[in-house]
């Protein structure tokens, strides 16, 4: 397996991984609900966006394609390789997304300033 292609899988394979681990945290907190069980949540989405034939299963084409794409948000200045900082950039980036889908899925407020809900 070539280098670059490892590294995408292993992009890839990260970033399947992440969401699930910071809503875990998140539960075990008690500060957000559990995941549905029907495939609706965080990772059913992604799921379901990576299975493009929708056949029910992602084959490594998809994977593939979705690493590819991940890897080309982080790329941004299309050179065709990740920088140090590119790769710090999209890690905010990310950051800021799943902070923000936390606060809403929490009802908290938007703001970093902002207090904290009662009772926690």
């Amino acid at each position: 397996m070539s280098t670059s292609k490892l590294f995408l899988t292993s992009l890839a394979a990260l970033s399947v991984m992440a969401l699930p681990v910071f809503a875990g945290a998140a539960h075990a907190e008690g500060k957000m609900p559990p995941p549905p069980r029907d495939g609706s949540g965080p990772g059913g989405a992604l799921f379901e966006k990576m299975d493009t034939d929708g056949d029910g299963k992602i084959s490594e084409a998809e994977h593939m394609e979705g690493a590819k794409s991940r890897f080309s948000k982080m790329d941004t200045d299309s050179d065709g390789f990740v920088t140090k900082d590119e790769m710090r950039a999209q890690k905010e980036k990310m950051h800021e997304k799943f902070k923000g889908h936390k606060q809403k899925c929490m009802g908290a407020p938007e703001s970093e300033d902002a207090p904290e809900p009662k009772g926690e």
